[in-house]
C-alpha cells in the first residue's frame, strides 16, 4: 500500500501538483471508497432517555469515519448513551438518510435548526456569535452547550476510532458525581500550552479536545467571552485557531481551581492523540482527519479492519 501510494505520489509531483492537493485526493479516495464497509455493518440505537448525550460534529467528507466512530465507541462503552450529530453545513440528504439508518432514534441537527435556537441565546455573548459564524468548530462549544438536552456531555470528534474496552469512560457514564474526563495530547503538540503559559489563567495543560466528557454546568461562558477578547488568544493556526481547544482547557483549569470541580485524565498512552499512532496497546485513536495525514489514514485503514469483525 505505501509503495502504491509513492507511486501515486511521484506521478502527482511530475505534473507539478501541489503536494497539499495530492494529499487531499488521496485521503478523499481512501475515505470514501475504501471505508465504504460500514454500510454493511448492523444499527446500533440511541437511548434518548439516558442521561448522557454524545454530541459529534459531523461533515460529509468524514461520514463514513464517524460512523465507525460511534459504533466502535457504542461497542466499546455502553449503549446506553443518547446520540447527537451537529451538522457543519456539509451533509447531503444521502448523508441523513444513511446516518439515521445506521443509527436509530438519532438526533441530527442541521445548521438552520441549530441557529434557530443558539443565535438568540449568544446575544449577551457577542463575541463568541461572531467567531461562531466565522469558524463551524466553535459550535463544539456553542452548540453542544446549549442544544444539550441534560447536560451531561461525551463530546466525540468523528475520526477517533476504538479499539478496546473503554472502561473509564464507561464509569463516568455511569457515576453520578460531577466530574470531568479529560483526554491528552503529547506535550510537544499543545500549542495553546505555549501561550496560555505566559497568562495568568489556571489552565489544563496538554488537553485535547476531540474527546472530553463534561456537564454542561461546568461551561463558563462568560469566560469564553473574555479568553476570546485576549490578543492572540484567537489565531489562524489550526487545529486550534479557533480557540475552542485553547478555551477549554482555560475552562476546566479555572473550573478545577475556583469551582474545585474534580478533573480526571484519560491515559495519554492508551488514548492516543497525534503520537505513537501505530501503538497496538492503544485503546482509541485519534487520526486527525482534519490534516489529511496519508500516514495516519493508513494506520486507521489497518485498525478499521479490525473493529470492522466487531461492529459487523
Amino acid at each position: 500500500m505505501i509503495t502504491f501510494l509513492k507511486k501515486i505520489k511521484r506521478i502527482i509531483y511530475s505534473h507539478k501538483i501541489k503536494p497539499s492537493f495530492f494529499k487531499k485526493i488521496v485521503y478523499l479516495f481512501f475515505i470514501r471508497f475504501m471505508f465504504k464497509n460500514i454500510q454493511n455493518t448492523k444499527p446500533i440505537k440511541s437511548d434518548n432517555k439516558s442521561e448522557t448525550e454524545v454530541h459529534s460534529l459531523v461533515c460529509h467528507r468524514d461520514l463514513y469515519v464517524y460512523l465507525y466512530s460511534i459504533k466502535s465507541f457504542i461497542k466499546n462503552t455502553t449503549n446506553n448513551c443518547s446520540i447527537i450529530v451537529h451538522d457543519d453545513g456539509s451533509l447531503t440528504e444521502d448523508d441523513i438518510r444513511m446516518l439515521k439508518k445506521h443509527i436509530e432514534g438519532l438526533k441530527i441537527y442541521n445548521v438552520k435548526e441549530a441557529d434557530k435556537i443558539v443565535i438568540p441565546k449568544l446575544e449577551k455573548y457577542p463575541l463568541i456569535k461572531k467567531l461562531r459564524s466565522e469558524n463551524v468548530l466553535l459550535r463544539k462549544l456553542t452548540d453542544f452547550y446549549f442544544l444539550s438536552k441534560t447536560g451531561k456531555i461525551i463530546s466525540l470528534d468523528s475520526d477517533i476510532l476504538f479499539l478496546r474496552k473503554a472502561k473509564e469512560i464507561k464509569n463516568w457514564i455511569d457515576m453520578d458525581k460531577k466530574e470531568a474526563l479529560l483526554s491528552s495530547e503529547y506535550p510537544v503538540n499543545s500549542h495553546q500550552d505555549k501561550y496560555l503559559i505566559n497568562t495568568e489563567l489556571n489552565y489544563v495543560k496538554n488537553l485535547n479536545s476531540g474527546l472530553i466528557c463534561y456537564y454542561k454546568s461546568m461551561i463558563n461562558l462568560e469566560l469564553a467571552e473574555k479568553c476570546f477578547k485576549m490578543e492572540n488568544f484567537v489565531t489562524l493556526y489550526r487545529p486550534n485557531g479557533v480557540g475552542d481547544q485553547k478555551f477549554m482547557a482555560v475552562n476546566f483549569g479555572e473550573a478545577r481551581e475556583r469551582k474545585n470541580i474534580k478533573i480526571n485524565r484519560l491515559n495519554p498512552n492508551l488514548y492516543i492523540h497525534n503520537r505513537n499512532i501505530e501503538n497496538k496497546y492503544a485503546i482509541a485513536k485519534h487520526y486527525w482527519s482534519s490534516k489529511y495525514s496519508l500516514r495516519k489514514i493508513y494506520a486507521y485503514y489497518k485498525d478499521v479492519n479490525r473493529v470492522y469483525n466487531h461492529i459487523k
